[in-house]
């Protein structure tokens, strides 16, 4: 492909006068981390929901410039014999007003950060040439899906990069250092490669200065699991008093062994009051284990909606919801939900829709369906991770069968059921 000289664009500044500045070094640091996250992707399959390229990324892919905080961000795309360049400039992180995750398969995954409209501008080239630009809502940043830990390390990455911009310009930045906290513990707790304790110390605390209701909460949650009940009801009691009814879950279990009666207490007044983990908790052990679905959806939406800032916990209960929903035969529900263009912005993954999407076919009778989509996604541009989900559930599919309903059934195929468990075991080398 015919490459253009990049250099140009991210040379490019102009001066503004801030009441403070990111440090030369900081900005370097981060830039360097996501040039090298994209970097991981290079040669590798995206897909946008509407079409597969291969992307690749010229020596330095993404800059934020110290003298005006302002980015750019370089990538190629080529799509058959169509290649192209695309390159956007000027992005002010410090208007950025929400991320997401996006899960439209392929082997490259990409953040989408959102922006007002008019705010961010992209020169599309095509073989050397200008073409035109066009304004955008997002800016895509990417990563190699076959690593996990990038998914979450670039986030981290990325959310604390936009917390430290927003804050030297005076903008709220708490809610941005609040996700990078959130994502760098759970890559750390799924022992990825990630920050090490003073990282996640150090991220909490400032927050915690800043009388962040969440972060009390979460210093609470950490004493608690550490069986300091001291700290943990002085930290968890003032999350509550700042409005964050969470705080009751956790300190309801400061009293489990001492005072089963406070214990009761505390977990009903979380539910009162709508607690997020408190509604979810009740819904798992109260009413979904005993297969009584109704009333464990009603809970769970409750949550839903109240919603929870920790976006990987949230996506748990939200797909666990669907799953509630199918299992309380509400299959119109479901197809609605999973059909919709928001499911793959939802912080669900690629693993999560299909395996959702097979359940849904094979509760509602849809056999040869289920087992259609199954095939599908085993031959179609997919991780590996992805690919061995799916063949997990042909093995099943075809060691027991599937009745189906009007013939629409699979029978029982231990050769197939065979070939299933081969790949998966090539799979996992």
């Amino acid at each position: 492909m015919k490459k253009i000289t990049v250099a140009a664009f991210l040379a490019f500044w102009s001066v503004i006068s801030f009441a403070q500045v990111v440090p030369f070094e900081t900005l370097q640091s981060f830039s360097k981390e996501i040039n090298d996250f994209q970097k991981n992707a290079n040669g590798k399959i995206y897909a946008d929901g509407q079409a597969y390229y291969e992307v690749s990324f010229p020596e330095t892919s993404f800059n934020v410039n110290f003298h005006n905080q302002l980015a750019t961000k370089v990538v190629y795309k080529k799509n058959g014999d169509k290649e192209t360049l695309e390159v956007t400039e000027n992005i002010d992180f410090s208007q950025a007003t929400e991320f997401k995750d996006m899960a439209y398969g392929g082997l490259v995954g990409t953040i989408r950060i959102y922006f007002p409209v008019g705010s961010v501008k992209t020169k599309y080239y095509e073989n050397g040439e200008l073409k035109h630009s066009y304004s955008e809502t997002y800016v895509e940043i990417f990563y190699d899906k076959a690593n996990n830990n990038d998914k979450y390390i670039c986030t981290a990455k990325l959310c604390e990069l936009i917390s430290i911009i927003k804050e030297t310009q005076n903008k709220p930045f708490e809610d941005w250092l609040l996700q990078s906290y959130y994502h760098n513990r759970f890559a750390k707790n799924a022992k990825f490669k990630m920050a090490d304790n003073f990282k996640l110390e150090s991220q909490l605390d400032r927050l915690i200065d800043r009388n962040n209701k969440f972060a009390i909460y979460e210093k609470g949650r950490e004493f608690r699991i550490l069986e300091d009940n001291i700290n943990a009801r002085i930290y968890l009691q003032k999350a509550i008093d700042l409005g964050n009814y969470d705080g009751y879950f956790w300190l309801a279990f400061t009293y489990f062994q001492s005072n089963r009666e406070e214990y009761t207490r505390l977990t009903q007044k979380g539910i009162d009051l709508d607690g997020f983990h408190s509604l979810v908790s009740s819904a798992d052990w109260d009413y979904a284990r005993f297969e009584n679905f109704r009333n464990a959806i009603y809970l769970v939406e409750k949550a839903i909606s109240v919603g929870n800032p920790d976006r990987l916990i949230f996506n748990i209960y939200y797909k666990k919801l669907i799953e509630y929903y199918i299992k309380n035969k509400e299959y119109e529900k479901v197809k609605k939900i999973l059909s919709s263009e928001a499911i793959f912005e939802s912080g669900l993954s690629e693993t999560d829709i299909i395996e959702l999407s097979y359940t849904l076919l094979k509760e509602s009778g849809n056999c040869k369906e289920a087992e259609t989509l199954l095939n599908q996604t085993t031959n179609g541009i997919y991780t590996n991770e992805v690919k061995k989900s799916a063949y997990e559930k042909l093995k099943y599919l075809y060691k027991w069968g599937c009745k189906g309903t009007k013939g629409n059934k699979v029978s029982k195929n231990k050769k197939l059921a065979q070939e299933a468990a081969i790949k998966i075991y090539e799979l996992s080398k």
